[in-house]
C-alpha cells in the first residue's frame, strides 16, 4: 500500500475545498479546539479562553498600606460600577434621578461601589437606597462631580430595613440645592458604621435655605472634613445615636444651628464627638440639646461669630451630660453666651474667649446645670464676657488667680485657677 505522503502533487489554492483550512492564515468557523497551555506560558502557543480565564483568575493585585495582601484582579475589576455606563447627562440640562437611582441599586446589589465620574447632574428626586445586614454601598464621585438637588426632596439618603445598613458611604462630592426646602442633602436612618469623606455642601451664593447631613439613629458614624456653607442645619443626630464623629472641616453661615444634636425624648447619645471643626457666623454653632447626650467630646474648635447671620445664639449649648468641653477658641462672640451648659458633670477646661464684647458670658452654668468642672479657661481682648451660674445669678468677671466654689441653684460647680 502506497501511503499518500509519497504521492507528489501540488494543491491549488483555488482546488481546495472549502472546509479545508490552509496553514498560512487560516480562517476557522463554528468552535474550534486547541490544547491549553499552563497558566503563565509565554510562547507563540495559541491561547485557548480556557487559559485566559485561567491566567486571568491566578493574577493578584496588592493593596497599599500595612497588613496589605495579594487579592485577585478579579475582585478589582468587580469592585466598581462606572455610572458612565448609564451614559447619564453630564451638564445638568436633564434630570438623571431615574438613571442614578438604577446604577445604585445596581452597584448595591452586586459590586457594593457606584464610581461617579465628573460631571454636572441634575437629581429632581430623592435618591433612596436601602438594605439590610451586609448590603452596603460605597458612592465615589471623581473631582467635582457636582449634583444639583430639589432642597424640599433632598439628594441622597441611606435606610436599613429589616436590620441596620452596614457601611454606606460617599467620598467627596459637590452638593447644591436648586430651591430652598427641609430635604438633607445626604441622610443616614437606621445604618451601621456610615460615613463621608470630604462632602461640599453649599448653596453657592443662591441664598438657597435647606440641610446638610443628618443622621437617625445611627452607630458609629463619621464625617471628615466637610465643607457645608450656608443653610438650615449643618449636620445633625436624631433619636438614637452613638459615636458619631465630626472631624475637622468647616461650617458656615447655617441659621439655625451649624452641628446639632437633637434626640427624641426616649432616645440617648453616647460618645458622639466634635473635632477640630471650624464653624463661622452660625446661630447656636454646636447645639447638643437633649438630656440623653452622654460622654460627649467638643475639642479644638475654632468658632467665629462674627456678622453673625441671626440674633442672639451660642457658640456652644449643651444639655449633655459627662462631657467634655475642652480646648476650643471662640472668637468675636456676636452671641448671646460663648458656652452654655444646662448639663451634668461636664468639664469644662482650656478653652479661649477672645474679644467676646458682644456676650453677655463667656461660660455660663444654667439653672439645671450641676457638678461642672471648670478650669483653665482664659478670656482675652475683652473685658466682657462673665461667668454665670444659674440665670439669675450672674458673677462677676475672673481674671487669673481666682480660686473659688460657686454655690446656689447650680451647687456643686467649681472653678479653678482661671
Amino acid at each position: 500500500m502506497t501511503e499518500i505522503s509519497q504521492i507528489p502533487f501540488t494543491l491549488v489554492t483555488g482546488d481546495m475545498p472549502a472546509s479545508v483550512a490552509l496553514l498560512s492564515s487560516p480562517a476557522f468557523t463554528d468552535t474550534p479546539t486547541a490544547p491549553t497551555a499552563a497558566p503563565g506560558t509565554n510562547t507563540t502557543q495559541l491561547a485557548t479562553t480556557e487559559f485566559v480565564a485561567a491566567s486571568f483568575a491566578s493574577s493578584t493585585f496588592t493593596q497599599l498600606g500595612t497588613g496589605a495582601v495579594a487579592l485577585p484582579l478579579t475582585t478589582l475589576l468587580e469592585t466598581f460600577t462606572n455610572f458612565a455606563e448609564w451614559a447619564p447627562d453630564r451638564t445638568g440640562a436633564t434630570d438623571c434621578s431615574a438613571l442614578l437611582q438604577d446604577a445604585c441599586n445596581s452597584a448595591n446589589a452586586h459590586t457594593g461601589v457606584l464610581y461617579i465620574p465628573v460631571g454636572t447632574y441634575t437629581v429632581g428626586s430623592l435618591i433612596t437606597i436601602t438594605g439590610a445586614g451586609s448590603s452596603r454601598l460605597l458612592i465615589i464621585c471623581e473631582g467635582p462631580a457636582t449634583f444639583l438637588y430639589n432642597g424640599t426632596n433632598g439628594c441622597f439618603a441611606f435606610v436599613g430595613t429589616t436590620n441596620y445598613l452596614q457601611y454606606p458611604g460617599i467620598v467627596g462630592g459637590y452638593f447644591q440645592p436648586t430651591s430652598s426646602g427641609s430635604g438633607w442633602a445626604i441622610s443616614f436612618t437606621d445604618c451601621y458604621h456610615p460615613y463621608l469623606i470630604r462632602p461640599i455642601f453649599s448653596a453657592n451664593g443662591l441664598g438657597f435655605l435647606t440641610n446638610g447631613i443628618k443622621f437617625l439613629r445611627c452607630w458609629p458614624g463619621e464625617v471628615f472634613e466637610p465643607y457645608l456653607d450656608t443653610g438650615l442645619i449643618g449636620i445633625q443626630w436624631t433619636d438614637t445615636c452613638n459615636q458619631i464623629r465630626i472631624t475637622g472641616g468647616e461650617i458656615d453661615r447655617f441659621t439655625t444651628a451649624g452641628i446639632t444634636g437633637v434626640l427624641a425624648s426616649s432616645g440617648s447619645g453616647n460618645s458622639n464627638q466634635i473635632i477640630g471643626v471650624y464653624l463661622e457666623q452660625n446661630s447656636n454653632s454646636i447645639n447638643l440639646m437633649n438630656p440623653g447626650e452622654d460622654s460627649f467630646t467638643i475639642r479644638d474648635c475654632y468658632i467665629n461669630q462674627d456678622n453673625l447671620l441671626t440674633g442672639s445664639s451660642y457658640a456652644i449649648h449643651t444639655t449633655g451630660n459627662h462631657g467634655n468641653i475642652d480646648g476650643n477658641k471662640i472668637l468675636n462672640s456676636n452671641v448671646l453666651t460663648g458656652i452654655h451648659n444646662d448639663g451634668i458633670a461636664n468639664n469644662i477646661v482650656n478653652n479661649v474667649g477672645i474679644d467676646l464684647t458682644g456676650a453677655d458670658y463667656f461660660i455660663r452654668n444654667h439653672t439645671t446645670a450641676y457638678g461642672a468642672y471648670v478650669d483653665g479657661n482664659k478670656l482675652t481682648g475683652s473685658t466682657i464676657g462673665t461667668y454665670g451660674n444659674a440665670s439669675n445669678a450672674p458673677a462677676s468677671n475672673l481674671s487669673s488667680g481666682n480660686n473659688l466654689t460657686v454655690s446656689g441653684s447650680g451647687s456643686g460647680t467649681t472653678i479653678s485657677r482661671w
